[in-house]
């Protein structure tokens, strides 16, 4: 599935140096041995003025020397690049994005980098750093230290390059909502031209699973309703990759995904790594549920779901079937035994949940303990099991947990130990059941929390 990502940044006199960046993603100078130049597949640079038109450099380390003091050096859009397409698709479609938002008007260095994913090396990770100025090219021939000086709007030539205000002031951030879209468009476009099904969405998943909800689409809202993944960088993604092998040593009998969920779960002191690694999970099993129902559409997709459902109400409620019942199962057909047993089964699971007038009492700690356990256990099972059914009926459950676990997740450390109230036992399967309602009731935990931080803001 193709992913998303397009970011915007200025970089400020003092704090950052263009000269710097542009060789860095250029892989020059310092960075033009090891990996980092194995990953430069292509670099580009263009509207230059004449005195930098055959080295970009001079360029950008006279933007660093001349700018005025606090001004900005350099703008960088970094777009991620889909592997879908192959290296020609994706120089063609990366340049067709520079085309349009560089135009004639701004000096602009950019680079295309594809580099294996430092958590995952089997993924590669193609991308292009797009660095430009905010200085216009106007036709006036402006020497280096004239050309970073201040606009004159009643003499052009007598004072520098004018800036281009787009993603300044009030309407900065509308700007950079449009380069946002426009990356979408300029991906997709390409997508569809290379046959590829896939699409992307610039917008967030929140306003993604709304729309889908009042189009009616339940199946796309239930696989937009997960938190977005945070990005790590290379800092924190490769301390974490060197803490995993650190780790290995203690326990070289887990298997990697093993390994990984371990250390994740005892280990990993980042809440943000922690964080990732849960939502790259909830991904992975909703990629796991599209191949399954992919390789269901030759099979009796009914009957396979009645099945992994009679087999989960027996495992969570035991069998509920009488002796004689069983006994005549065994002569019937496959598809009459599945359709009359899972009939049964609906109904005694809803004779049961009539019957749950008790009530029980968890903490919001108690409950993120419970389903992070739960997922745990669902994540081993899928390790070995090999029914599709089955599989289907895990990853399922595992999203309900993973819901419950980012709700219990949302509520603030110091009020984690109030009290959450449901109907019937304390398993993972019956707060499942009633998620929405506990949903409900941790949103008026945090509105109580906020309402009193509020007042005793007042008070002080």
């Amino acid at each position: 599935m193709a992913s998303y990502h397009c970011t915007v940044k200025a970089k400020v006199k003092g704090k950052s140096s263009a000269a710097a960046h542009a060789k860095y993603i250029c892989r020059e100078g310092q960075y033009a041995r090891g990996e980092k130049a194995e990953s430069l597949l292509y670099k580009e640079s263009g509207n230059m003025p004449e005195w930098s038109k055959d080295d970009h450099n001079i360029f950008w380390k006279t933007s660093d020397e001349y700018e005025r003091a606090n001004g900005r050096v350099y703008h960088e859009i970094e777009i991620a690049l889909p592997n879908e397409l192959d290296f020609k698709q994706q120089k063609e479609l990366a340049a067709g994005y520079v085309k349009e938002h560089m135009g004639k008007d701004h000096p602009y260095t950019y680079a295309i980098h594809s580099a294996a994913a430092t958590l995952n090396p089997g993924e590669k990770q193609p991308h292009a750093h797009i660095m430009f100025s905010e200085r216009k090219m106007d036709g006036i021939d402006r020497e280096p230290e004239r050309y970073f000086k201040r606009w004159n709007r009643k003499e052009p030539e007598n004072g520098g390059a004018e800036k281009d205000a787009r993603f300044a002031g009030s309407r900065g951030k509308e700007n950079v909502l449009k380069v946002r879209q426009s990356w979408a468009d300029h991906q997709n476009r390409a997508l569809e031209k290379a046959g590829q099904e896939t699409r992307v969405d610039h917008r967030t998943l929140e306003a993604q699973r709304k729309e889908a909800l009042e189009k009616g689409e339940t199946e796309k809202a239930r696989k937009l309703d997960h938190p977005p993944e945070k990005h790590l960088g290379p800092k924190v993604s490769k301390r974490t990759l060197r803490k995993i092998k650190e780790y290995r040593l203690k326990d070289t009998t887990l298997d990697e995904d093993r390994l990984r969920e371990e250390y994740y779960r005892k280990i990993e002191p980042t809440e943000r790594a922690v964080h990732t690694h849960e939502v790259r999970n909830l991904k992975q099993l909703d990629s796991e549920i599209e191949r399954l129902e992919r390789a269901s559409e030759t099979e009796h997709l009914p009957l396979a779901v009645d099945r992994a459902y009679e087999r989960e109400f027996i495992r969570s409620h035991g069998d509920q079937r009488t002796k004689e019942e069983k006994g005549r199962g065994e002569e019937l057909g496959d598809e009459e035994n599945s359709r009359r047993s899972a009939s049964r089964f609906h109904d005694a699971e809803r004779e049961l949940l009539r019957s749950e007038d008790s009530q029980t009492e968890m903490t919001i700690g108690q409950i993120r303990k419970e389903a992070d356990s739960r997922m745990h256990q669902i994540d081993k099972s899928l390790l070995t099991e090999t029914d599709k059914s089955n599989r289907e009926t895990l990853v399922g459950e595992r999203q309900e947990m993973a819901k419950l676990a980012e709700a219990a997740k949302s509520i603030p450390v110091k009020d984690r130990d109030k009290s959450i109230t449901f109907n019937g036992e304390a398993t993972p399967e019956n707060m499942s059941r009633q998620l929405p309602d506990i949903q409900r009731q941790v949103k008026q935990i945090k509105e109580q929390s906020k309402a009193l931080e509020k007042d005793r803001g007042r008070e002080r």
